[in-house]
């Protein structure tokens, strides 16, 4: 759990106008190589330069991952709710779902937002909540 310099809960970098097109990604499966098409959710022009694509299925792919996407293993985290704060300042809270928990390599977690916005797990500092049951 970090910061990133330009981040926190009512900044955020500025986004290209790719913002929300469609693209494809190259999945590499088992099976060899196949292309599906996501949605471009975030395309920073400024430090820290991140790009994140949401596929249909929920998952999300990262700008050095559209060309040979590997599903990496998911962990608990996966899918379960989060508490989210930026540099340490826990007086500002924001609610969020964790869409990616790596259980190995490459290792990201990303938290999309309920404002919208999708972070990665080094941008802030989060808090996993317990599954409703």
């Amino acid at each position: 759990m970090g910061n990133e310099y330009g981040i926190d809960f009512n900044v955020f970098p500025n986004q290209s106008s790719a913002v929300g097109t469609r693209v494809d990604v190259v999945k590499v499966t088992t099976d060899g190589a196949e292309t599906i098409t996501g949605t471009v959710v975030r395309d920073d022009v400024v430090d820290p330069f991140v790009d994140i694509v949401e596929l249909e299925d929920g998952s999300v792919v990262l700008d050095d991952e559209r060309t040979g996407y590997i599903p990496a293993i998911q962990g608990d985290y996966k899918d379960r709710r989060a508490e989210v704060c930026f540099n340490m300042d826990a007086s500002h809270i924001l609610d969020g779902t964790i869409v990616r928990d790596d259980a190995r390599e490459p290792w990201k977690i990303v938290i999309k937002l309920d404002v919208g916005r999708f972070v990665l797990s080094r941008e802030c500092q989060y808090r996993p909540l317990p599954r409703q049951e």
